[in-house]
């Protein structure tokens, strides 16, 4: 599969980055946000679904500032 144009979907289908594939068949695609894909390639057959997430560390710091803000509510 190289040099061949791998296209990135979101859920609605909508294709929202294309790059190419290196002489080893491998691809990527920079910046991208959270939420569900779909990788084609040619004859828009599927290559994978794939589900990008927040990384555990940024789940982490989000949970706390919420905790702090609830615990600022709290003191009157």
């Amino acid at each position: 599969m190289a040099q061949e144009v791998v296209k990135l979907f979101d859920a609605s289908e909508n294709v929202i980055a294309t790059t190419l594939s290196d002489e080893n068949g491998y691809y990527y695609f920079l910046d991208v946000g959270i939420g569900t894909f779909i990788v084609k390639a040619k004859n828009n057959r599927i290559i994978q679904s794939i589900e990008v997430k927040k990384k555990k560390e940024e789940r982490k710091k989000e949970k706390k500032r919420g905790k702090r803000r609830g615990s600022d509510k709290n003191k009157k």
